[in-house]
Order: C-alpha cells, then sequence, then structure tokens
C-alpha cells in the first residue's frame, strides 16, 4: 500500500463510516479491505469490551479450531502479544518486534518461536504458531489516547507484511477507532432502550390475572427473544414455593426431556441451580467445567438467584450458545431482569396472599350467613311451635271460660273479649315474625312465591307501586340459591325504603337453563358513586360480596333525580361456592 493507496484507504472507510450499518457488518467489511490490502488470508478484529474480553468481532481466514480457543481472551487474566498489544505493556522480548505505533509485527513466526527461552515462551499462547502461520501483525485500533480494538493480519507464508505496509495500515486505523466508539455509544443506548422496554414489558405482564408460572414463562420468552444476548432459545425460571431449600420447576422452554426428569425439584447446593439458590449469588459455567454443566446436557449456563431483602424466591437459568459469553453489559442486564422478574413474584405473592384471604373472608361470610339462616329457621320454627301453641290454647281456654260466663257479667265478659282480641293479635305478630325471619312460602312455594310476596309485603308497607314481570313463572333453583337471592332481594327492598326517596319500583327476574338474573329499578333521588363504594356502604358491599362468591356478575348504577337501578347474574351451575355454602 503506498502513500496513493492510503488516501484511497481512508476514503473507503470513510465510506463504510457514513453507511447505516451495523457493527458487526462495518467490521466485516473492514476484515475485507484489510485482507485485500495485506494480501494475507487471515484477518479478523478483535474489540475489547468494558469487563476487558477481546473477542473477534469479525474474521475471515482462521479456522473454527483457532477463533473458539482465542476468542474470548481477557486482558485481566490472558497472557499473548494480542493482549500486551491492547494494553500497551509490552514485554522485552516483544521490543524488537514492536513498532513505533505499537504492533507487534514478524514475518517469521517460526524462527520468532524458536528464538524464545522457555520463561519467554510462557508470555504466549502458541495458537499462531500451532497454526502453521508465519507472518503476522497485531495492530492496535485507537481512539485518543486508548485502545479500543486490534486487527489481527496472518498468513502461512514468510515476509507478507513487510514494515512499509504494516506503516500504512496503522495509518488508517484511527478511522476504525472512531467508527468503534460511535458504534459503542449506539450499541449502549439501543441496548439501553431494549433493556428498559423489557422491563417495562415485565412489569406490564405482572398486570395480568395469570398466574405466576405463565407470567415467568413470558418473561422467559422476552429474555430469549433479545438477539444481543448470547443465549440459545432455552432456559427455565425455578420457585421456591411450598418446601424450603428445594426448587420447583415452573417455566421453561425448549428443555430436553432428560432435564425436565431430572431437574423437575432441586435442592439447595445441587447443580448450579441448587448453588445460586444456596450462596445468593449469580453462577456462570462453561461446558468445560464438568461439576456444574447439568446431565446429558454439555453446555454452557448462567443461573440468576432471584431475591427480595435477603430472601431467596428462585432461579432464572438460560443456556448459552456454543462457545458464548457474557459481558458486563449483559450481566448488567441480566441483574436488571433477575430485580424486575423479583418484583414480579412479590407482587402476585401479595395479590395471592390477599385473594386467598378475601376468599376466606367470603366463605366465612357465606358460613355466617348459613349459621345465620339456620338459627332463624330455627328460631322461627321454636317461636312458631311453642308460642303458637301456647297463645293457641291460651285462645281456647278464654274462649272456654268466656261461654260459660252469663251474660250479666258484663265487665267480666268484656275483659275477656278484649283478652282475646289481644291473643288474636299477637298470633298474628307471631305469625309475621316467624314469616320475616324464615318465610314458609320459600321453602314450599319457592322463589317465585315468596318474591311475590315480599314484594306486595313491600307495597302494603310503604304505599310505592311496583310492577312485576317474572319470566318463566316456574323458575327452580337451588334451596341455598334461593335464600340468597331472596336475602339480596330483601336488602334492595329495604334500601329504597330508607333512602331512595322513590315512589315507583320496577322489578324482573329471569331465568333460564344457564343463569337466572335479578333487575330492581327505582324512580328515587339516585345513588352516588361515592357511595357505592363507601366503607359505610355495608348493604351494598354485602351484596357484592355474596354474589362475587356465587361466581355472579353485580352492577349498580344511579343517576341524581333519575333513580337507582340494581342488577345480579348468577350462573346456575352447580358450583363449588354452592357445595361450600350447603355443606358449611
Amino acid at each position: 500500500m503506498d502513500l496513493v493507496d492510503k488516501s484511497v484507504s481512508s476514503s473507503s472507510l470513510l465510506k463504510l463510516l457514513i453507511r447505516r450499518l451495523s457493527r458487526k457488518k462495518y467490521l466485516g467489511h473492514v476484515v475485507d479491505l484489510f485482507t485485500e490490502w495485506s494480501g494475507c488470508s487471515c484477518v479478523g478484529v478483535r474489540v475489547l469490551n468494558e469487563d476487558g474480553t477481546i473477542p473477534y468481532e469479525a474474521y475471515k481466514g482462521f479456522s473454527d479450531e483457532f477463533w473458539k480457543g482465542e476468542n474470548w481472551l481477557s486482558v485481566k487474566d490472558s497472557q499473548c502479544a494480542c493482549i500486551r498489544v491492547m494494553t500497551g505493556q509490552a514485554e522485552p522480548c516483544d521490543s524488537a518486534f514492536m513498532t513505533p505505533r505499537g504492533t507487534f509485527l514478524t514475518n517469521n513466526l517460526a524462527s520468532f518461536n524458536r528464538n524464545l527461552n522457555e520463561n519467554e515462551k510462557k508470555l504466549f499462547r502458541g495458537a499462531c504458531v500451532n497454526q502453521g502461520l508465519m507472518s503476522m501483525a497485531v495492530i492496535p485500533v485507537h481512539y485518543g489516547n486508548k485502545v479500543v480494538a486490534a486487527v489481527h493480519i496472518a498468513d502461512k507464508k514468510k515476509n507478507m507484511l513487510p514494515e512499509e505496509k504494516v506503516a500504512a495500515l496503522e495509518s488508517v486505523t484511527p478511522l476504525i477507532g472512531q467508527a468503534i466508539q460511535r458504534f459503542g455509544i449506539e450499541d449502549r443506548l439501543k441496548k439501553n432502550y431494549a433493556m428498559q422496554r423489557a422491563v417495562n414489558s415485565l412489569m406490564r405482564m405482572s398486570l395480568n390475572n395469570s398466574d405466576t408460572g405463565d407470567i415467568l414463562g413470558k418473561a422467559l420468552d422476552k429474555v430469549l427473544s433479545m438477539t444481543w444476548l448470547p443465549f440459545e432459545q432455552k432456559g427455565c425460571v425455578f420457585l421456591v414455593k411450598d418446601r424450603p431449600g428445594v426448587l420447583e420447576l415452573v417455566a421453561h422452554r425448549s428443555l430436553p426431556e432428560s432435564l425436565l426428569k431430572n431437574c423437575n425439584e432441586v435442592p439447595f447446593g445441587k447443580c448450579i441451580c441448587g448453588r445460586a439458590a444456596s450462596e445468593k449469588v449469580a453462577v456462570f459455567v462453561s461446558k468445560h467445567d464438568p461439576e456444574y454443566v447439568c446431565v446429558n446436557h454439555s453446555q454452557g449456563h448462567y443461573c440468576l438467584p432471584l431475591t427480595s431483602s435477603g430472601r431467596m424466591l428462585g432461579v432464572a437459568n438460560f443456556f448459552l450458545k456454543e462457545d458464548q459469553q457474557l459481558n458486563s453489559q449483559h450481566r448488567e442486564f441480566l441483574s436488571t431482569i433477575g430485580n424486575a422478574l423479583s418484583g414480579i413474584i412479590i407482587r402476585k405473592e401479595a395479590e395471592d396472599n390477599l385473594r386467598d384471604s378475601r376468599e376466606q373472608l367470603r366463605r366465612l361470610a357465606v358460613h355466617l350467613q348459613t349459621s345465620r339462616e339456620e338459627e332463624r329457621t330455627e328460631f322461627a320454627r321454636e317461636v312458631h311451635d311453642e308460642l303458637g301453641q301456647a297463645l293457641t290454647a291460651l285462645k281456647m281456654d278464654m274462649f272456654w271460660i268466656r261461654k260459660r260466663l252469663p251474660e250479666h257479667e258484663g265487665p267480666l265478659v268484656a275483659k275477656i273479649d278484649a283478652g282475646l282480641d289481644l291473643v288474636d293479635s299477637t298470633l298474628r305478630s307471631v305469625r309475621r315474625i316467624c314469616t320475616e325471619l324464615r318465610p314458609d312460602i320459600l321453602d314450599h312455594l319457592g322463589i317465585v312465591a315468596a318474591v311475590e310476596w315480599q314484594i306486595e309485603e313491600f307495597r302494603k308497607r310503604t304505599g310505592i307501586s311496583c310492577s312485576v314481570k317474572i319470566s318463566p313463572r316456574d323458575i327452580e333453583l337451588d334451596r341455598n340459591l334461593s335464600i340468597f337471592l331472596f336475602r339480596i332481594i330483601q336488602e334492595a327492598f329495604t334500601n329504597i325504603i330508607r333512602h331512595s326517596g322513590a315512589t315507583e319500583v320496577s322489578f324482573a327476574m329471569e331465568g333460564s337453563k344457564e343463569s337466572v338474573s335479578v333487575r330492581i329499578a327505582d324512580n328515587g333521588k339516585g345513588i352516588l358513586k361515592k357511595h357505592i363504594s363507601g366503607a359505610k356502604s355495608f348493604g351494598i358491599l354485602g351484596i357484592k360480596e355474596r354474589v362475587h362468591f356465587w361466581n355472579g356478575n353485580f352492577s349498580i348504577e344511579g343517576a341524581p333525580g333519575k333513580g337507582t337501578t340494581l342488577t345480579i347474574t348468577v350462573p346456575l351451575v352447580k358450583s363449588m361456592a354452592s357445595r361450600d355454602a350447603g355443606s358449611a
């Protein structure tokens, strides 16, 4: 490459820089250009990551074996010429082969290696020698004063890289450094945006009514779909559920049968997932670590513990692609994902606990209501049988006395007649109390007759007109459901009397094979929204909870001056609620 070629090569790199290419494609074109300019068969571009690794972002000519062994060297713990070019810390044995711009250059690698003593050979990995490469240059790529990458050029022929050619190549590397810096900024922005979107997506998932396993499965899909992560479309999530110290598999994608069989439950400390759980730290293992690689599946793994306030919640396990590793950005993102998943788990636990608590309260309320109905029935029966019979006997005795009193005993006869009237009034009161406690008509004639009786009583007591529409006339309901509906209707009419100020009420009940619905509307002042959900609206709250327990739908709507409408629909399928209520 002569001086004219320098301007041409710079122009070529500038043209690449202004094209809208990804970093990988850009560096692929750089490799092609350096292959053409150098005439060598092997060219690769190593990029220095934040965690110190220097993988080949693009390469050609090197064997797969060479790439797999050399791809994930680190400036922190590896030894070789590439490392020292990146760090700018040459060893004495390198100095004669370093150019003024920091390139390591040799056109006879075999001779260079033979002239090293045993201690010096330890400073080199020997991979290039083992590949039979002879000509080699490792050219640093700077951005400012910082080395951000290196171009590795090699060939199996000697003397392929004269110093003037290498100097020409060195002169254009600052353009590559600028491009790598720009791509690095763009990649960080894109990845930060992707991370934020992923976290937002996960948090939205947690708002769904799905169970924890379904949400974690969707979260797993989300993470595995991110192409910039070095994961296969394979992974799983464990949770600590009912048994402390044991991970239970709750979500997985593409796991082989052998793993599903062996890893359905994993004790803390066993395998890499158990190790991550017991130590509460992320665990990475490569396929070369036999102690922690999963059974029958020799592959790298990254196990992410899911914790909250020191409490172990579970573990997410991801399967790495062949010979891939994690950099600091990957780990940072996965740590964020782990925090989001932990938040989802805690949230769903709280929701489940709250739901269980509410369900227990509903069951308790139904149990109390059932017990109350039984007590009412028993009390009504005792009042009817004991007090009613006693009053009837008293009336018969007084009537017997009345028949035997002479007519001239006027004051005494009047007193007996007054007593008979009082006994009749008391008997009527007893029958009314017994009916209100538990109307016999509900048990003997069914819900339709009981509702019609209740509405007639409502008319007599208030003088409010009430239209009634019941279809069909032969609606038959489960005993517990009949009581449930009747009490709700009683509560609704009581609320109309107390609060509505209505002059007209319409009542409709419609039954089918699937459900029964009730609609009660009045023309009163209309209930306000704050009263529908108010803390003191115990009547409405009681109706709502009982309807929910029966898996029904409840709505109440009001408009100022236009009245209130209550609508209830309850399925007729013999539900768990019905069985529980019946056995409470």
